[in-house]
């Protein structure tokens, strides 16, 4: 039997049984990674053998002892995962800013929650918990319950109730069904915690994300009050500055304090209107050239990544049309052939037919 449990960190084992009948001996092999500056599980099963092996019925079972050691590791992690939510949780206050609907303490969320933080933490743990022993340890304790009634079966000599078993062997075996129910027990509320704690992730997950929604909106509101004023001073006082603009060279005060527009004003309109024209020129030639430079890169793209299979393609056709091309070919010479041999005694219009036969054949072999 070997027993093999996921490669993760220091938890890695790995447990070889091997039973000889004629000896009536079980060897094996125990293997473990230790992770300097981590908790070694494989060295606390080795401990935990030395004090418990001799009360385990069957060397079989023995892997009992290593799924203590991961259900301790799982619920290690889930303590910890929950105890770092309740810190945040409670320093940040963050249920409060949640439940409390003033506008004022929701603007001043960002500040005291650190979504950074949060978000990683949580993300942290999530992973680890997604990734945690929980599946396994339920295969793993429904492997132990069926190896151990399978076991108790084959060493009760006395039928189902075990009346022949001496009394030792059958509390032995009691009390190891015992241990194993409940650490399965315990697995499957372990499992339990494990599925709110990441729901409660995930919740935790999609209210940092609303709130990081509000604070964006807060933001683009507060930019687009920003565009609106400036909007506002431009529509104020832009049409005043294009028309001091355009009329301050070309008027003028008279003697009698009356402004007059020059008679070069048709100057300023002779070289405006040119030069407007030729930059709204540029200016969608430059758009429609960028469409067109767009495109044609879209398309080089899409030559690039079936331009070999395009390639293929057209060397196999003609390949196709060089086989027919051969074999029409060969079919009209066989015919040429049999029609000579079959008319050695044939007439000039008929060599003449010959001929423009052979002709047809050339004209064949150049196509």
């Amino acid at each position: 039997m070997v027993f093999n449990t996921v490669p993760s960190g220091s938890c890695g084992m790995t447990m070889g049984l091997s039973y000889d009948p004629k000896r009536h001996m079980t060897q094996g092999f125990f293997g473990y990674r230790v992770v300097p500056g981590f908790y070694s599980y494989g060295a606390m099963v080795i401990q935990d053998l030395k004090s418990t092996a001799r009360y385990i019925p069957e060397p079989l079972l023995l892997p009992f002892a290593a799924y203590e050691q991961l259900e301790y590791k799982f619920q290690k992690d889930l303590l910890a995962a929950s105890t770092a939510l309740d810190i945040f949780n409670r320093d940040k206050r963050f249920t409060d800013i949640f439940l409390d609907s003033d506008s004022d303490q929701a603007q001043t969320s960002s500040v005291t929650l650190g979504y950074q933080d949060l978000h990683r933490t949580i993300v942290n743990y999530h992973t680890i918990l997604a990734n945690s022993y929980g599946p396994f340890l339920t295969a793993f304790g429904l492997s132990l319950r069926s190896a151990c009634s399978k076991l108790e079966q084959q060493s009760f000599s006395g039928g189902v109730d075990g009346s022949d078993t001496p009394e030792c062997q059958r509390y032995d075996s009691f009390q190891s069904r015992q241990c194993i129910e409940t650490l399965i027990a315990r697995s499957e509320y372990l499992h339990l915690s494990r599925s709110r704690l990441l729901t409660k992730m995930d919740i935790y997950l999609q209210v940092i994300h609303n709130f990081m929604q509000q604070d964006i909106a807060r933001e683009t509101k507060r930019d687009s009050s920003a565009m609106k004023s400036l909007s506002l001073l431009t529509m104020v006082f832009l049409p005043t500055t294009a028309i001091a603009t355009i009329m301050d060279p070309f008027t003028q005060v008279s003697w009698n304090d009356e402004i007059t527009v020059t008679s070069q004003f048709w100057v300023f309109w002779a070289a405006a209107a040119p030069v407007t024209l030729i930059v709204l020129i540029i200016g969608v030639s430059w758009i429609h050239k960028a469409e067109c430079q767009q495109a044609f890169m879209t398309k080089v793209a899409h030559l690039k990544r079936f331009g070999l299979f395009q390639r293929r393609v057209k060397v196999g056709d003609i390949e196709s049309k060089a086989e027919s091309n051969l074999i029409v070919l060969r079919t009209t010479m066989a015919i040429q052939d049999a029609s000579e041999s079959a008319s050695d005694t044939a007439t000039a219009p008929r060599r003449s037919t010959s001929g423009r036969s052979s002709k047809a054949v050339e004209d064949c072999v150049a196509v």
